[in-house]
């Protein structure tokens, strides 16, 4: 399956704006196909979420984002294994298992992947210091490479300590 986006993209939803998504899982033969340069917020499970009551729960995702056929990746942000962009609300209990960040030519030849901003394995860009709690991720690699961060490196400072690496 694939979806393809140019914002507020997600295996369930685009955009979650004050409400519940619970109990919904995204399967490793999906593909969340981030299409354009420019592009934001895109996520396993929601692109964006947002709203004070926007809540994210007992969710699961091994879906991929891929870039496909784009020159300028660095001008995309926000890329989540379960949320691109958490505004507002919350996300927990939620898990990443296997998801994975990849780059394609249009003929499908795997390319190096660098530079795309706030990407991580439970949130990508996290404007909540407390909107996260009991995520974990397993597996999650940007461009081939393992990464160990459940946040996005340039997340607005807020620590993801108790949401890494606990799923054995």
């Amino acid at each position: 399956t694939r979806i393809t986006g140019y914002l507020y993209a997600g295996g369930i939803v685009g955009t979650n704006n004050g409400g519940t998504i619970q109990n919904c899982h995204v399967l490793d033969n999906v593909d969340i196909h981030i299409a354009f340069n420019y592009s934001h917020y895109y996520g396993c499970i929601a692109g964006r979420n947002m709203g004070s009551t926007g809540n994210i729960t007992n969710c699961s995702s091994s879906a991929t984002l891929s870039f496909r056929g784009i020159v300028n990746v660095s001008s995309s942000s926000g890329l989540g294994g379960v949320v691109g962009y958490l505004k507002e609300g919350t996300v927990s209990n939620c898990l990443s298992l296997n998801a994975r960040v990849i780059r394609k030519d249009i003929d499908g030849t795997l390319r190096e992947l660098s530079g795309v901003k706030h990407c991580g394995a439970v949130v990508g860009q996290n404007d909540r210091s407390n909107g996260l709690s009991n995520n974990y991720y397993r597996n999650f690699t940007v461009g081939g490479n393992e990464a160990t961060y459940g946040s996005g490196g340039e997340s607005s400072g807020y620590d993801v300590t108790s949401n890494r690496g606990a799923v054995r």
